[in-house]
């Protein structure tokens, strides 16, 4: 990819409100004052590639990044602009460039108010979420609905969405989710028998920290004990293997499993 030059950022978003968001974000001083922020607005997912390679292409960006919605699963639109950006650039980069909102750019806005995981990116189904943490009533995202909204994000609450946002990566550390960050649930029948689940993810594969999530407290504490391992809360589970992940974090051997 071409080096960067300048310090003009450019954010292509996908509709009014992830621009609306970034635009509030620099009205309060939230990005460095080192690049000067510049959002344009593709108005649907169906046109941010075009709008990215011509914003890439006019060689006047240090950097062009993307800001859009994965949507409901399948995701098939956000994988397709992730491949569409790694063909054109001829490598793997994609995740360095899209940014996105998991299911939808309101699970970013309403975490600035509260500790809350969305599972739809519909208005009709949040509409409720909205009316409790924003207080506005039958959210369509119209003008004055955004309006109101953004007026709401201070630098205060930022600081609290970013707390917000970081407990959901519980399933994230805990190497539970698929090449595209989400999480896979797989039925598999045998024999016409009742079906048996499992999660197909990008998993540690190193025999020394592959089975940890099977391993029972003690057994985890048998692993710090014997690889003198630090991990100062060793009640809970989460802490020990993360601890021992940490220990293997340059030979964890990563692959598809399920």
């Amino acid at each position: 990819m071409r080096k960067y030059k300048g310090k003009k950022i450019c954010i292509i978003c996908e509709g009014y409100e992830e621009l609306d968001y970034i635009e509030i974000l620099k009205s309060k001083a939230i990005f460095s004052n080192k690049y000067d922020f510049i959002t344009v607005n593709a108005k649907s997912i169906n046109t941010i590639i075009a709008r990215y390679q011509e914003k890439y292409q006019s060689d006047s960006y240090s950097l062009v990044l993307i800001f859009c919605d994965t949507d409901k699963g399948p995701s098939e639109k956000y994988k397709e602009i992730k491949q569409k950006i790694n063909d054109f650039h001829g490598e793997d980069v994609a995740d360095d460039i899209v940014i996105f909102g998991n299911p939808c750019t309101m699970q970013i806005i309403l975490s600035h108010f509260a500790e809350i995981k969305l599972t739809s990116q519909s208005k009709v189904i949040n509409s409720k979420y909205i009316k409790e943490y924003v207080g506005i009533d039958n959210y369509k995202a119209t003008d004055e609905q955004r309006k109101e909204v953004f007026s709401k994000i201070k630098r205060s609450n930022y600081e609290k969405m970013k707390e917000n946002v970081a407990k959901l990566s519980t399933l994230k550390e805990e190497y539970l989710l698929n090449s595209d960050g989400y999480l896979e649930v797989v039925k598999k029948y045998n024999n016409g028998g009742s079906a048996k689940v499992f999660v197909r993810a990008k998993h540690p594969t190193n025999t020394k920290c592959d089975n940890l999530l099977l391993a029972k407290n003690i057994d985890l504490k048998k692993i710090v004990k014997q690889e003198n391992i630090q991990c100062e809360n060793q009640t809970v589970n989460t802490e020990l293997r993360k601890a021992i992940w940490n220990n293997y974090k340059d030979e964890l051997e990563m692959a598809r499993c399920v």
